[in-house]
């Protein structure tokens, strides 16, 4: 099974990331790519990849953090309460996706980044609306947060380029 771990601003998401989300969405579906992807979460414009996700058909799993486990959750997505922090349920996020797709945010989406960089995951970043996670474009041209580690973040202004890089490297993964 190839797995994806999407990460999303959880605050009021600006329009032109809600645009390219649907472009992500529509673009992957039309790879014929089947990726089971997990959330952290169902607000904001997590809300909004998840429902264009279960809407194309995609598996959704929500990785829920004890603060966010009595919200309401979609009947078509599977619910994992974790009885975790924010914090612990990232690692358990992060680390079952074979990459981390970054449709940007802050604090929270930021987090998650540097988690996967750090166990070894590819991250797809969309970048360009304006959220906290854009400046790590500026801060890390490269892809590369640490000189030691291979440049693992590839940053995207939209969303089937971000899509399509995405494909590319679940092909990568298959024998």
């Amino acid at each position: 099974m190839v797995s994806v771990a999407l990460s999303a601003y959880s605050g009021e998401p600006p329009e032109g990331a809600v645009r390219e989300a649907e472009r992500f969405v529509d673009e992957l579906a039309a790879s014929g790519r089947r990726p089971v992807f997990f959330l952290g979460g169902y607000r904001g414009l997590m809300k909004v990849a998840a429902d264009l996700l279960l809407e194309a058909g995609f598996t959704v799993v929500f990785v829920i953090p004890v603060e966010y486990e009595e919200l309401e959750h979609p009947s078509k997505g599977i619910v994992v309460r974790t009885g975790m922090s924010f914090k612990g349920r990232n690692t358990v996020m992060v680390r079952s996706g074979d990459a981390l797709v970054a449709l940007g945010g802050g604090a929270g989406t930021i987090m998650e980044i540097f988690a996967a960089y750090g166990e070894g995951r590819r991250v797809f970043l969309l970048t360009g609306h304006g959220l906290p996670s854009d400046r790590l474009a500026e801060a890390y041209p490269e892809g590369r947060i640490s000189r030691e580690a291979p440049p693992l973040i590839s940053y995207h202004r939209d969303g089937r380029s971000l899509a399509k890089a995405l494909v590319n490297h679940l092909d990568s993964l298959q024998p």
